[in-house]
């Protein structure tokens, strides 16, 4: 299963927020339940480290994710046929914090597998 991710910063009624339309799509067909996540990293981020001082440049940090639930959203919990498309769309406000212009948006596609949750796939922007 592929993963694809497009952003946008919002205009208009959206301003001050990113748009995300996250997609993943079945290769052949699938059994099994499957999620997306959408997570907002921060490509680099100056912040306080242990031994370091309060200059540190840390890099791919997690800023926050889009959903309720970190794993993700269920896209389907019987599998998929080959070529089948999933989307989701979200809004999420920006964090006054947040620097845009060091931002990427990152899709992760995760299996069920017993009580866990394997990674399958992954894009970014």
């Amino acid at each position: 299963i592929g993963a694809g991710v497009h952003w946008t910063i919002g205009a208009g009624p959206n301003a001050g927020k990113i748009n995300v339309n996250a997609y993943a799509k079945a290769f052949s067909a699938l059994t099994g339940e499957y999620k997306m996540g959408v997570y907002i990293i921060a490509k680099k981020l100056t912040a306080y480290q242990n031994g370091q001082g309060d200059n540190y440049e840390h890099h791919k940090v997690l800023l926050g994710f889009a959903g309720d639930d970190s794993w993700g959203e269920t896209i389907t919990t019987t599998g998929a046929a080959a070529d089948q498309v999933f989307h989701k769309g979200y809004v999420i406000p920006l964090e006054p914090t947040w620097n845009v212009n060091d931002i990427e948006v990152v899709s992760i596609i995760w299996k069920k597998n017993g009580a866990n949750w394997d990674f399958v796939n992954a894009t970014t922007n």
